[in-house]
């Protein structure tokens, strides 16, 4: 599988999709390919967008993980997850994200993998220029990071209650309880700014 780009579009997904967890070719397990780029063209971006602010910003770990959530997409039996696929990919990622940090945290910093910025402003940038949306942003980096990431999960990903929950390992309750508690804060601080 190749790695998501704008000038490639979507992962090919086909060869990886013909095969079951044990490998089998064309089981009932496995996903359609139809499915599979479906599937890819409505949760990629979102989920590059999860990824990428959970890495700090780090646009090609972002990939690196989606494309590894895909790629697990692929191998999981279609029939214990496909009625929960959202929250499976997000799940999945989340987990990928962790595993990167703390992979990342473990070894000494090498200078070569030092990113530098594209000069170029992208889409997120050009929107980011907006004063309401730049104040928004900071307001929303003022919380925890729990809330920060269930009212993600909740605006940006559209994901229900239980599902945030599924997805972060709370209970359905004190996922209310951290979007309500996000929600006042923002609408406090947003209040009272200039």
């Amino acid at each position: 599988m190749s790695t998501p780009d704008a000038a490639t579009g979507p992962p090919d997904v086909s060869a990886a999709a013909n095969h079951d967890a044990h490998g089998r070719h064309g089981s009932d397990a496995s996903w359609p390919d139809d499915v599979l780029t479906d599937l890819v063209g409505t949760h990629e971006r979102a989920l590059l967008a999860y990824a990428q602010r959970m890495l700090g910003g780090d646009w090609q770990g972002a990939q690196d993980a989606v494309q590894e959530t895909f790629l697990r997409l692929c191998r999981e039996d279609r029939r214990k997850i496909e009625h929960r696929v959202v929250p499976w990919l997000y799940s999945v990622c989340r987990t990928r994200v962790i595993d990167m940090q703390r992979t990342k945290r473990a070894r000494p910093m090498d200078t070569s993998e030092v990113m530098v910025a594209d000069p170029r402003p992208d889409a997120s940038t050009a929107a980011a220029d907006d004063e309401e949306q730049s104040q928004l942003a900071l307001e929303v980096e003022r919380l925890t990071p729990r809330q920060q990431e269930v009212i993600r999960l909740r605006l940006q990903a559209g994901l229900s209650y239980r599902e945030i929950a599924e997805v972060t390992g709370l209970t359905v309750s004190n996922v209310g309880f951290h979007l309500h508690a996000a929600v006042r804060s923002l609408k406090d601080s947003l209040a009272v700014s200039p």
